[in-house]
């Protein structure tokens, strides 16, 4: 005799990826994967707080605008904001440190913007944000501390 509770219990841990066309087995989890962006600050540069949190913002709202105009993207925007719009804001050490973070995510995030501050013929990026899968960056960003 077939139990069917079983088979259904079953359905719920087997997940398939249409892009790669492989099942994959979710882990002791029911619901939906969690997505996050990401925003990492340059503390190399003194800034005051509110320049600090208006060059945080322009650098997540530039990414969300350029992942929500995007056809194939737009559903895990969608997904962020039905499972409670995460948003974690970390500490960078300087210029270097933010585009190793970057080279670092390029394959393993949805999306990456970065906020440049220029003068003369130099460049230094501000602000890195990053949106994508938690599971799949949060081991690229372990190291590094929240920003307070």
């Amino acid at each position: 005799m077939i139990d069917f509770r079983k088979i259904s219990e079953l359905n719920k841990q087997i997940i398939y990826n249409r892009r790669n066309k492989k099942f994959r087995m979710i882990k002791n989890r029911a619901g939906l994967d969690e997505y996050v962006f990401y925003s990492i600050l340059n503390t190399d540069i003194p800034m005051e707080l509110g320049v600090t949190a208006s060059t945080i913002t322009r650098g997540i709202l530039g990414l969300y605008n350029k992942l929500a105009n995007d056809r194939t993207k737009n559903p895990y925007i969608v997904q962020w904001q039905n499972s409670g719009e995460h948003i974690i804001v970390l500490r960078g050490y300087d210029h270097k440190h933010l585009k190793y973070l970057e080279n670092e995510t390029k394959f393993a995030a949805l999306g990456t913007h970065a906020i440049y501050h220029r003068w003369y013929h130099n460049r230094i990026m501000i602000v890195l944000s990053v949106f994508g899968r938690k599971e799949e960056i949060e081991d690229v960003f372990d190291g590094l501390s929240y920003l307070r």
